[in-house]
């Protein structure tokens, strides 16, 4: 049985369970990784995080990258699964994947404020804490589909942004991203 969970409810906790460090990918060489041009090296750019060169914000982004709409938002063979600090980040904070199949993907994360690996939530089921997805999607009474999510991956490097969302709100781009 597959636990289904929406962009306000990313629980990656059985995820996330020992996907904290992962193993250093290949040399990225400038066609793909060690020149195997079926491989991208994937950077995201997270914005909206505020200042926290003082450690002040502390947590975590949880991020898993999926590539399909069977598995999209759900704590079950997530192929990727990042876990950053964010202390000592101000406004932004990149997360770069070297070992990417190229295709189409699709993001998904929260900034884990008191680092209990759940999102949490307030009043309706809104999230209390910052989430984001890529395209910066969102969807209309529930979650965004895989397919408004959904990016290509293409080598030798595919760069994407995403923005946190306060509950319903889109936070601003720091102008240094202007």
């Amino acid at each position: 049985m597959r636990l289904r969970i929406g962009p306000t409810v990313i629980t990656l906790l059985t995820a996330l369970q020992g996907c904290a460090h992962h193993t250093p990918s290949p040399e990225f060489t400038g066609n793909g990784l060690a020149g195997d041009p079926s491989i991208a090296r994937l950077v995201i750019t997270v914005y909206g995080i505020g200042d926290d060169s003082e450690g002040l914000i502390g947590g975590r982004m949880n991020l898993g990258l999926f590539n399909d709409a069977g598995n999209w938002l759900t704590a079950d063979d997530i192929p990727f699964v990042r876990v950053v600090p964010t202390f000592g980040h101000v406004d932004t904070l990149s997360i770069t994947i070297d070992d990417v199949p190229v295709g189409v993907w699709a993001v998904s994360l929260y900034h884990d404020l008191n680092q209990d690996n759940q999102l949490q939530r307030g009043l309706l089921g809104l999230p209390a804490e910052p989430w984001g997805m890529s395209n910066n999607a969102i969807g209309r009474m529930g979650p965004a589909t895989f397919e408004q999510a959904s990016f290509e991956v293409r080598s030798p490097e595919t760069k994407i942004e995403i923005g946190l969302w306060d509950g319903l709100i889109l936070r601003d781009r720091p102008e240094s991203m202007k």
